[in-house]
């Protein structure tokens, strides 16, 4: 049996938190789901800098939230639809680059399985 929350989502941002690591972690993020009642937060995500492509492209990144297993790291979030989960990352990134001023690796449309892309 579910739950009937009744709950109107309304808007969305995002909190970016440049970081100097060694490794690839170029931010730490918070999603923010503003909703009728209040907001829902989702602590945890990250920008990452990672290589894509055949020739190795460095591209920047949004990873959601996970846990570290036995095995490796489980996401903890989910969203069924991924054209609206990359739109998400991409407005995530874009903040990010306009923050930072980094600029932001471009990818062409046929550069994207997006069966491939990990929610």
């Amino acid at each position: 049996m579910d739950l009937e929350l009744n709950i109107n989502l309304t808007g969305f941002s995002a909190e970016i938190k440049p970081v100097i690591r060694q490794d690839n972690i170029k931010a730490f993020v918070t999603w923010i789901f503003r909703i009728d009642l209040g907001m829902i937060k989702i602590y945890g995500g990250t920008i990452r800098e990672k290589p894509f492509g055949e020739h190795n492209k460095l591209i920047l990144s949004y990873d959601p939230p996970a846990i570290k297993t036995g095995r490796g790291y489980i996401k903890v979030m989910f969203i069924e639809d991924k054209q609206l989960f990359k739109r998400l990352c991409d407005y995530t990134i874009d903040l990010y680059c306009k923050l930072t001023g980094e600029v932001r690796g471009i990818l062409s449309v046929e550069d994207v399985n997006m069966d491939a892309i990990p929610i």
